[in-house]
């Protein structure tokens, strides 16, 4: 650089200005369409693009508003882990992304848990961070998971877990081989005491992914729980036959963006959710009212309306 760089452009950008208010809006765009629009549209729209349907990841704090509602609802501690513990570093220190990434969020760890009213009555609700890490489970995230599903214990009340997450974390090594069961077990343990168990399955990734799709990081949820809701196109679940499931919607290769079109009915298939983990594959705009419907479902079950046969053919031909 000459003297000019530091002389002439800074004088005249004082002068001229850069051409945007500090307080204006941000812009942001679709990965996938293009489709460019506010900041604030895009919240009031949920982070799904209105052009093409992609569900982008949603920010807890998103999260948790559209769950909870009209609710009242609060954020509780969780559990302290030492950070680092094996001092892990490959082209940067493990200690350095936890940093960056606390900085990033102004959140500790990728895992947030609130409690409050949801759908008729108090819950615990427990959100990964995709935006943290690409919200890998670690021991911090195991520990507080495990927080959740003991508060709800205490409590009596149910449990929604959304999962948007990465994987397993690798700069934890075997520790973070160890959270999978240790997060099952707790799961478990509420559904043995007959509460309410909801996992979301939600997609970590913007499209298209900049990382090969997660692997078995919703399988410690989907084992126990009641109810399995997946977004539509979430790459967060295994096929029964061992292979991975792209729920409701067949992406194109990586890095191929020529087909970029989600429709609805490729996205409601029957053999979708007849292949996959996933019960119901919901549209984000209806996902607070269908957990609320499970929940009251589950709170309160219903007597079937199948009309049971009490005698036996041979006892009705007698008549």
């Amino acid at each position: 650089m000459s003297w000019l760089t530091y002389l002439v452009r800074p004088k005249f950008r004082d002068i001229v200005g850069t051409g945007r208010d500090k307080g204006e809006e941000e812009w942001l765009s679709c990965p996938r369409c293009g489709h460019r629009d506010r900041e604030s549209r895009w919240r009031d729209a949920l982070r799904v693009c209105p052009a093409c349907d992609l569900h982008m990841p949603l920010p807890p704090p998103e999260r948790l508003a559209l769950l909870f509602g009209d609710g009242e609802f609060h954020a509780i501690e969780l559990p302290s882990v030492r950070a680092d513990p094996l001092r892990f570093r490959d082209v940067k220190r493990y200690s350095e992304r936890l940093k960056e990434a606390q900085q990033a969020t102004g959140r500790p760890e990728a895992l947030v848990v609130c409690h409050g009213a949801i759908g008729g009555g108090n819950g615990v609700v427990a959100v990964l961070d995709p935006v943290f890490l690409g919200g890998t489970i670690g021991t911090a995230v195991g520990e507080g998971l495990i927080t959740a599903a003991q508060l709800a214990v205490v409590q009596e009340s149910p449990l929604v877990v959304v999962v948007s997450s990465a994987g397993l974390r690798v700069q934890e090594g075997v520790l973070s081989l160890l959270q999978p069961g240790r997060i099952a077990v707790a799961l478990h343990q509420v559904r043995e005491r007959r509460l309410p168990l909801i996992v979301v399955l939600a997609d970590p990734h913007p499209w298209p992914h900049p990382w090969p799709y997660p692997r078995g990081a919703a399988a410690a949820f989907t084992d126990a729980a009641h109810v399995v809701i997946a977004e539509p196109a979430s790459h967060a679940s295994f096929r029964r036959d061992g292979g991975e499931w792209a729920s409701g919607e067949n992406r194109p290769a990586h890095g191929d963006t020529a087909d970029a079109e989600g429709s609805a009915a490729a996205m409601a298939q029957p053999e979708m959710t007849e292949s996959a983990e996933a019960d119901i594959i919901v549209h984000r705009r209806e996902l607070a009212l269908t957990v609320a419907h499970f929940l009251d479902l589950l709170r309160h079950p219903r007597p079937s309306a199948e009309v049971l046969r009490l005698r036996s053919e041979n006892a009705a031909k007698q008549l």
